[in-house]
């Protein structure tokens, strides 16, 4: 059973789950913890500390990584049943601090057992005053005979320093939403490739392309925030995700902001993921994308091959890097990396005979750095038809 705990949901938005290294700016004392609520008093204090500490992010990076503190079991935001998770003001469950597969629900219309629109309770205690209320709502948890009614959450308005409106922080709420179902809004038409689609560089760049247009359309022409854009680019077998064949979005230091397939790797630090010959080709994607667009080759799991989990298959990945609107709800005037890939299906090549050459054709092959940690470990740079370049800046 489908099941949400919004424990609390405050008012800011993050991107699109253990960190590898943290953005020091994030690593704050909280004054109430996840483990320390036992009455009214202290969910409420647990829900200020939570809004007090969201308050202090203005970077980015800070911010994805934020996914990954918020969802640490045991840590100060998550103990138990006690976790943190957001809302946008219309009533999207944005991030769920215990389940990534529950992130962008339409939770809006949610009713508790006695018909009240427990959502639009919660938003209207957070309008009450400077630091938000309580409310009660009623629902029969089956899994607890002891649960007892009315339950009571408290709920407070937030603003992000990294977003354009604000959202909402709710504490201690939880209702099963196994029948609650998304609205689907309209969006604008999809490309001319789609992830169907793609099967050689050429359809891969494309399809990244054409992915970069549709977000720059979606915000621009229908008005679509953060929430609806990435259930659209995450729904299978949708344009956008086919197979094995997805999107994911990047900042330039590596933090994932969005993954087309596995939401919980959002918020990860991944920019010395390496392939089994050491290459750090997500490294190699960002430098590429920075670098105004390029291939990058390298060898991975493929899903759909049996016994290919040590070697990997060989696969392509594209990506390029763009500026986020100023006006964008979130993320305003940054630059982020977006790209995608494919699996060539091309024979696998045991470590011993990859041989140290540079293909003919733009781009940076996993073969050119199998061997050789000069090359594989020089940072900010591409190789390009076999010469290093420097990025600039």
């Amino acid at each position: 059973m489908k099941t949400i705990r919004l424990m609390v949901i405050f008012c800011f938005v993050l991107g699109l789950a253990s960190v590898f290294s943290v953005p020091s700016a994030v690593a704050q004392d909280t004054q109430t913890t996840a483990s320390e609520v036992v009455d009214r008093e202290t969910l409420k204090a647990f829900a200020l500390s939570a809004r007090d500490y969201i308050s202090s992010v203005t970077d980015i990076n800070q911010l994805a990584a934020l996914t990954d503190i918020l969802r640490e079991e045991g840590g100060d935001w998550n103990s138990g049943n006690m976790y943190l998770n957001i809302l946008l003001p219309e009533g999207i469950l944005w991030f769920h601090g215990n389940d990534p597969e529950l992130d962008g629900t339409d939770v809006r219309d949610l009713e508790d057992d006695n018909g009240v629109k427990v959502v639009q309770a919660m938003l209207a205690a957070a309008e009450s005053m400077g630091d938000g209320g309580f409310f009660e709502y009623a629902w029969d948890d089956p899994s607890d005979p002891n649960d007892e009614n009315p339950k009571v959450s408290y709920a407070v308005k937030y603003t992000s320093p990294l977003a354009q409106e604000y959202f909402v922080l709710v504490a201690d709420f939880y209702q099963d939403i196994s029948d609650v179902e998304n609205i689907i809004d309209e969006f604008p038409d999809p490309p001319a490739v789609t992830a169907a689609d793609v099967v050689d560089r050429e359809t891969l760049k494309a399809f990244v392309q054409g992915a970069i247009a549709w977000t720059v359309e979606g915000f621009a022409e229908f008005g679509l925030d953060f929430a609806k854009l990435n259930n659209e680019l995450r729904r299978e077998a949708g344009p956008w995700r086919q197979g094995s064949t997805y999107l994911y979005v990047m900042t330039a230091d590596g933090y994932v902001l969005f993954h087309g397939s596995r939401p919980d790797q959002q918020g990860k630090i991944q920019i010395d993921r390496q392939d089994r010959n050491g290459f750090k080709f997500l490294r190699a994607l960002i430098d590429a994308a920075l670098a105004g667009g390029d291939y990058v080759e390298y060898y991975w799991d493929d899903p759909s091959v049996e016994g290919d989990e040590d070697l990997g298959s060989a696969k392509v990945g594209y990506a390029e890097s763009f500026m986020i609107a100023d006006d964008a709800p979130i993320y305003a005037g940054q630059t982020v990396v977006i790209g995608s890939g494919f699996y060539t299906g091309d024979q696998i090549v045991p470590s011993a005979t990859l041989p140290f050459s540079v293909p003919d054709r733009g781009g940076i092959s996993l073969t050119s750095h199998g061997t050789s940690p000069a090359l594989r470990d020089r940072p900010r740079s591409v190789l390009d038809m076999g010469r290093w370049r420097p990025m600039p800046g």
